[in-house]
Order: C-alpha cells, then structure tokens, then sequence
C-alpha cells in the first residue's frame, strides 16, 4: 500500500487544511496516512483525536509541548541571532527531532506533504528529505507578501518540491518568481475554505460562549503576530490596537457596535488585556482566544485585520474587509491595493471610516477571490487527487 506522510506544526489552519484530504485519500484513495505533528514545538497539542477518526496514524515529534511562545523567542533569534537560541534549537533538532524522523522513514514514504520548506523546523526537514531523495508536496499555507529583514536565502517556496500546490493566480505567479517551473505547478485552492459553504456556521456560533457577549452589531479585530513578523515590536503592537480602541470610542460607548478583538494562537490574552485595561469604552470590547473563527465571521458585521489569510475567509463569508494600516508598513498584502478592503486609521478619523465598513458592499470582492482561489468548493478533491499522482510515481518507479 502507499504511504503519504503529512507534517504540520498548528492544531488549527494545518489541520483545516489537511484533514479533508487525508478523509479523501484514506477513504478513496487506498492509502495509508501518517500525520508526524510538531504542534509541541510549538508549545501546541497535536490533533491526534481528528485524524484518528478518519483512520489516519499520528505521530508527535516531540513527546510534550514545550513553553507556549517557544517559537516566537525563535522567530526573533532569527533576526537578533542570539547565539543561546541558535543552540537550542540545534540541539532540539539533533537529539530529537532528527532521530525520530530517521526512525520513521526507516522505510521511507511514497510522499510527504509540508506547509512550509523555510521556517524552523521545516528547513531542516526539508534537508533530510533532500539527503534522502524522498519525494515532498509543498501545499501552500497561507497568503504570500515580504516580510520586514527576511533573509534573502529563506524563500518560502524555493526548495526542491516535486510540486507545489499553489492556491490561485496571484500565489502561482509569487512561486514563479522565486523560480518554479510550470510543471511543478499546480493550481489547488485551499481545502480548508471548502467548509465554509457546507456547514451552518450561523446555528454553530449560537452554542458558543461568545454567544451571550455579541452586542447589536459586531466588529471583528482579528489580530495576528505582526511582532514576530518583524513589522513592530510587542510593545508596538499592543499600542497599535490600544490606538484602535481609543478611537473606536464614540461608537462603543454610545453601544452603536460591540468590539470583538480575536487572538491569534500564541498571543497572549493578558498582555492584550493589560494594554486596553483603562481604555474608556473597554467595557464594550471583548478578547476571545482559542475560540473557533468561522462561527464568530459568521455573526461578524465587519472584520478588521493587520497581516494574514483571514482576510480572505471574512471576504469569503461576505464580512466587509478592512485593513488597519501599520506604522511605517502602511496596508500589508494587497487587500486594499486590489479593492478587496477598506484602509483603516488608528486616527480621529476612525469612527466615520468604521461606519462606512458597515455598509461596505465592494463589487470587487468576487474578482478579488477570484484571483486568489482557483476554487472554493473543490479543493480537497483536486489536493487529494495531486497527493495519489505523485505517491503512485514514487511507488510504482515512474
């Protein structure tokens, strides 16, 4: 029987993305999957109860999870290179991880499935990999912009992937650029936007906890680590949103909207609420963590965003889309550039601009997805199908 190895590092968007195709292949597909997990590197629990009830193995790379934020202080070493945090992870990297990866491709896979080839430990799993001749996916994660000091010899992208599953026109024309060639290149969409049209998120979000704090209109704050993205510092950021607040203030305190600030996994809700502890309005804003995201964009009225994908799902759930600028970055990702989001301000100017988010209806909205997601429906289908081509190639010798 063939064997595909997935590796993933988040309990969230990696297991979105890959458990409909792992249902797929292990169903139809005859074949055996194993899902290697590096969620406790990131101070994360792996997701073994998910794939498990599909039939697929689950392997932790490492036995318990290691101090939340772990990998944060990693993301800095990379710029600051401390050399304590270049050892460690050497040392992670040496004594467990790569002995435990030797003895689970004692026999190697057909293929293995990565959302990422730069980020630690994906460059190095990648080398193994290389070293072994063993076959591997690259299937796309996330949206694809510059990041402030990002090395120039850590391309996301420019490995020796036997294939890249590329969401769209706009990512398949980043992965030309850093130099793969069409036939590696497959256009995929994302599976883990293929839920958002089959499941009632509407009667999902009224078994939440977050049901009871929803005010009359609803908006969304949807932060990310735009400090470990090298945009700002923590410091930074947290003054940022305090900024946002302290603007948002004649709409809080008159109850014309409810503020819902959703964290990133590994952001810290204390630092959050410390930094907006005193704000006038903070009684009228609510800081959730670890809590499901479609449920809650599915009773947003309007989303607000620095940095990341979720851009796209709230423009997926019909959400008006704002950017909120960063200082001297301005609007990250072409959201704003392409029309498919309003710029945000933390100035006095804020509560006019939010009340014109409420009743944003951008007729680029469709053209915008368009040209980010070769589809929205299908994708699991045509990721499977890819994975079964190229475990097939390697199995049979072709």
């Amino acid at each position: 029987m063939k064997r595909v190895d997935f590796l993933l590092s988040n309990n969230r968007h990696h297991v979105d993305m890959m458990a409909p195709v792992v249902d797929r292949l292990t169903v139809d597909g005859g074949i055996h999957c194993r899902l290697l997990s590096l969620c406790e590197v990131r101070g994360l629990p792996s997701p073994t109860n998910r794939f498990r009830s599909a039939g697929a193995a689950v392997r932790r790379l490492l036995p318990l999870p290691l101090r939340r934020g772990w990998m944060a202080d990693v993301a800095r070493s990379v710029k600051q290179r401390p050399t304590s945090h270049s050892v460690s992870r050497s040392l992670l990297w040496s004594l467990v991880l790569s002995p435990r990866l030797a003895m689970l491709w004692s026999r190697p896979p057909d293929l293995v499935v990565l959302p990422n080839d730069v980020a630690y430990p994906y460059d190095r799993i990648v080398s193994k990999l290389e070293s072994r001749r063993i076959p591997f996916l690259l299937m796309q994660e996330g949206i694809r912009f510059p990041l402030p000091g990002e090395p120039e010899d850590r391309v996301y992208g420019a490995s020796s992937a036997c294939a890249v599953a590329a969401w769209g026109k706009s990512s398949a024309a980043y992965f030309r650029s850093v130099g793969v060639d069409e036939n590696r290149l497959h256009l995929t969409g994302s599976p883990r936007f293929d839920a958002i049209n089959s499941i009632d998120w509407q009667q999902m979000a009224q078994s939440m906890p977050f049901w009871g704090a929803l005010g009359p209109r609803n908006l969304l704050l949807l932060t990310n680590p735009i400090d470990d993205q090298g945009f700002c510092s923590t410091k930074e950021k947290h003054e940022l949103v305090r900024r946002f607040v302290d603007h948002l203030e004649p709409l809080l305190n008159e109850g014309e909207i409810r503020l819902i600030v959703k964290l990133h996994a590994g952001e810290s809700f204390e630092l959050y609420e410390s930094a907006l502890r005193g704000a006038s309005a903070c009684h009228n804003v609510v800081i959730l963590t670890d809590t499901p995201l479609y449920p809650l964009l599915a009773v947003a009225d309007a989303a607000v965003i620095l940095a990341s994908t979720v851009g796209l799902e709230a423009l997926l759930f019909d959400v008006p889309l704002a950017v909120l600028e960063i200082p001297r970055h301005g609007f990250i990702f072409d959201y704003v550039d392409r029309g498919g989001a309003r710029g945000l301000r933390a100035t006095h100017e804020l509560p006019h601009e939010v009340r014109k988010l409420l009743h944003y209806d951008s007729k680029d909205v469709a053209a915008y997805i368009s040209h980010h997601l070769a589809t929205t429906t299908e994708s699991a289908t045509i990721v499977s199908d890819l994975i079964a081509r190229l475990a097939d190639r390697r199995h049979t010798g072709g």
